[in-house]
C-alpha cells in the first residue's frame, strides 16, 4: 500500500522538476525503509480531468503521481513527499490532489487568473455562434448549456443576473436551479448576465421566429467574449480552445467563427465600448451571409458546409459542424488561413449596426429574408 498525491499541471513538467534515475517509475527520494516513485508524465484530454480540477486552474494537461510507500511511513516521509508535490506544482503551473484526505492544494503563488488591471486599449476574443436549428432553439437547452459552460468555462456562467442592470440576482446566493429557471423564462426575451474575468460578456439573443421577418432574416445568437490579455497566462490558451470545441458541438451552429475586436475599455472588471471599439461584421441576429475579414477560427454547418465544400477539406469534424482554428489565437498571432469564401455566399458587406438596407449575397439557403409580418 502507498500514499498517493497527484500533480495536474498546465505545464509539461521537464526531466529537472523531479531528480531521480530516469527510468519509470522512478524513485525521486528515499530514507530508512521508506521511497517515493514519481510515474511518468501523462498528457491528458479534457475529459480525464475531474471537474473539480478543471475548476481550480485552466487547461490543466499533464499528469502526473508520487507514490509513498509504505503508506505508514514516518512523518518526516510525508513532509517530504508534499514538499516534491508543491515543488511540482509550483514549477508546472498545477494544482496537488490528495485523494486520501480529500483535499486540493494549488502550487506557490499559482492562480486561476491573474487580475488584469485597468486597460483603455484591451482586445476582446469573441466567439459567435448563429444557427436556426439544434438543441439552442428551445429554452430546455439553458440546464445543458450552463453544465458544459460550468465544466470547460466557468467563468462563463453568469455571477450575476437579472432583467435590467445593475442585475438583482446572484448565483452564489440564489444557486444554479434559479439561474437556469430564469434563463428558460428569459430565453426570448431581454436579460442582462454578468460573467466573471476574464470572460466580458455572455449574449443570448433569440427572436420569437428564426426565420424571415419585416426587417429581415434572423437566426439564433451566442456569444461570449473574453479578455485576450488571459490567454497569456498559463492554461488559459488551452481551456478557451477546448471551450470552443465543446460549444461548436453543442450548438450546432450554421456558423460559428472567433475575432479579435480592439479598442475597450477594460475597469474594475467590466468592459466598455468607445466610438473606436471594433465590432463583429455580423450585427446580432441578422445574418446575411459569410462574412469576411479575420477570423482565428471558423466553423460551418449545414447548409453552408455543401455550398463550400472546400472548407471541409482542412477542417476537424466538431459533431455535425467541420472547424478550421489557427494555431494561436494570442495578440499579434497570424490569423487563420483558409480558402476564400465564395462570393455566391459571401455577406454583400458588413454590417456593424443594425442597416434597414440590407443586402443578400445572390446564393441564400434559407427561407426568403423578408416577410410581411
Amino acid at each position: 500500500m502507498s500514499y498517493d498525491l497527484r500533480i495536474w499541471t498546465t505545464l509539461e513538467p521537464k526531466p529537472g522538476e523531479l531528480a531521480g534515475a530516469p527510468d519509470v517509475p522512478r524513485t525521486v527520494a528515499e530514507g530508512r525503509g521508506w521511497l517515493v516513485n514519481a510515474s511518468q508524465t501523462l498528457h491528458v484530454s479534457a475529459e480525464d480531468i475531474p471537474e473539480e480540477i478543471a475548476n481550480a486552474l485552466p487547461g490543466i494537461a499533464y499528469l502526473i503521481e508520487l507514490n509513498l510507500e509504505p503508506a505508514d511511513a514516518p512523518a518526516s516521509a510525508r513532509a517530504k513527499l508534499g514538499r516534491l508535490a508543491k515543488q511540482l506544482a509550483t514549477a508546472c503551473h498545477g494544482v496537488v490532489e490528495d485523494p486520501q484526505a480529500d483535499s486540493l492544494t494549488l502550487g506557490t503563488r499559482v492562480r486561476r487568473l491573474s487580475a488584469l488591471g485597468k486597460s483603455e486599449e484591451a482586445t476582446i476574443l469573441k466567439m459567435g455562434f448563429w444557427y436556426e436549428s439544434g438543441p439552442m432553439t428551445s429554452d430546455a437547452a439553458a440546464a445543458d448549456l450552463l453544465d458544459l459552460l460550468s465544466r470547460y468555462l466557468p467563468e462563463a456562467v453568469p455571477a450575476r443576473y437579472g432583467e435590467f442592470e445593475p442585475p438583482q440576482f446572484r448565483l452564489d446566493r440564489d444557486g444554479r436551479p434559479a439561474l437556469t429557471k430564469f434563463m428558460r423564462q428569459h430565453w426570448r426575451e431581454m436579460a442582462v448576465y454578468y460573467p466573471s474575468p476574464p470572460v466580458a460578456h455572455v449574449h443570448l439573443s433569440h427572436p420569437e421566429k428564426i426565420g424571415p421577418s419585416p426587417r429581415g432574416y434572423r437566426s439564433g445568437h451566442f456569444t461570449i467574449e473574453i479578455d485576450l490579455d488571459a490567454l497569456q497566462q498559463p492554461g488559459w490558451r488551452v481551456a478557451v480552445t477546448r471551450a470552443w470545441r465543446e460549444l461548436v458541438r453543442f450548438v450546432q451552429p450554421f456558423y460559428a467563427d472567433i475575432r479579435h475586436l480592439q479598442h475597450y475599455t477594460r475597469a474594475r472588471g467590466r468592459y466598455w465600448i468607445a466610438t473606436t471599439t471594433e465590432h463583429h461584421p455580423v450585427c446580432s441576429w441578422w445574418w446575411s451571409g459569410v462574412p469576411a475579414g479575420a477570423v482565428y477560427a471558423m466553423a460551418l454547418g449545414k447548409p453552408y458546409i455543401d455550398l463550400w465544400p472546400e472548407f471541409g477539406g482542412a477542417a476537424e469534424r466538431l459533431g455535425s459542424v467541420m472547424g478550421q482554428m489557427a494555431a494561436d489565437w494570442q495578440a499579434g498571432a497570424p490569423a487563420l488561413k483558409q480558402t476564400t469564401i465564395p462570393p455566391r455566399i459571401r455577406q454583400p458587406r458588413p454590417e456593424f449596426s443594425f442597416d434597414p438596407d440590407r443586402k443578400y449575397p445572390a446564393e441564400w439557403p434559407f427561407a426568403p429574408p423578408r416577410s410581411k409580418r
